[in-house]
């Protein structure tokens, strides 16, 4: 028998749940609208950074659309069951959903809001 961390459990949950929706939504379908996405959040960023106001605004709206996100879990109760101490995973998975943006602000030369 195989014994796996708690954490490499819920890695792995994570993975199958992305997989099942390319399978859902269709591999090509995201193929052509994730660089878009991309593209469209990107050159939001570069705007944002421009305006002093609009590089304090962008981690509010990431930390916004977490909360949106975080509050339309399909898996919340069924992670309160299985794992009573999965809080910690979602903060590490949270983090690593905004470090791309704070990577970009950083790049910007947009220091302060990265940080934040």
């Amino acid at each position: 028998m195989v014994h796996v961390t708690p954490l490499a459990a819920y890695a792995r949950l994570r993975l199958r749940a992305v997989r099942r929706l390319t399978w859902e939504v269709g591999w090509w379908r995201l193929a052509l609208l994730l660089p878009f996405g991309l593209m469209g959040v990107g050159n939001a960023l570069v705007a944002a950074t421009r305006h002093p106001v609009g590089r304090w605004a962008a981690p509010g709206l990431v930390a916004w659309t977490l909360l949106a996100a975080h509050r339309q879990r399909a898996d919340y109760r069924f992670l309160t069951i299985a794992a009573p101490g999965f809080q910690p995973w979602l903060a590490a998975e949270y983090a690593l959903l905004t470090l791309p943006v704070a990577l970009a602000l950083g790049a910007l030369q947009a220091g302060g809001p990265a940080l934040l």
